[in-house]
């Protein structure tokens, strides 16, 4: 009897916390993408300029500006061509997006937002608009590093409380 209401303790257990991981997972992937557009919202305005007057040196500091989001791995922005105008590489990654970067799926040649999970990354992907007239596109990649860290450290509770 003990060895069935123990079996049955650990079931239960063990269904609550997959049950709380697929909530965290879905939380986390929610917030992480909202931060990443407002993120790329903030840095699109700040890159009108230097696409309108053509200097690249001025959007690649704005780009530097990602730096202070770890997770960001890397920017690119492209001009409506698709040549790439300035990048931004946090430390030595190599570009995450592929050239030409793939345009989303279901996304027509004019405007292109969007925030899609992709093999363990986010990769936001935003137009750059000067009034209506689209001047490049703006994408964004981060990882998913901190929710990693968090599923090991529930990981490492949950064991810690069934043991």
């Amino acid at each position: 009897m003990t060895g069935i209401i123990m079996a049955t303790c650990c079931i239960a257990l063990a269904l609550a916390i997959m049950l709380f991981s697929a909530q965290e997972i879905f939380s986390y992937r929610k917030s992480l993408a909202d931060k990443i557009h407002t993120l790329t919202k903030v840095t699109e305005h700040n890159l009108i300029a230097p696409l309108l007057f053509n200097d690249p040196t001025a959007a690649e500091e704005t780009l530097k500006a990602l730096r202070g989001e770890p997770q960001i791995l890397s920017a690119f922005v492209l001009r409506p061509d698709g040549s790439r105008f300035a990048q931004y590489l946090n430390g030595d990654n190599r570009p995450e997006v592929p050239w030409p970067p793939p345009a989303p799926f279901g996304a027509s040649s004019g405007s292109i937002d969007s925030e899609v999970f992709q093999g363990g990354k986010l990769i936001a992907t935003h137009t750059i608009l000067s009034g209506t007239d689209p001047l490049g596109t703006l994408y964004i990649t981060s990882d998913l590093r901190g929710l990693n860290r968090q599923l090991l450290s529930y990981l490492f509770i949950a064991l810690l409380v069934m043991s």
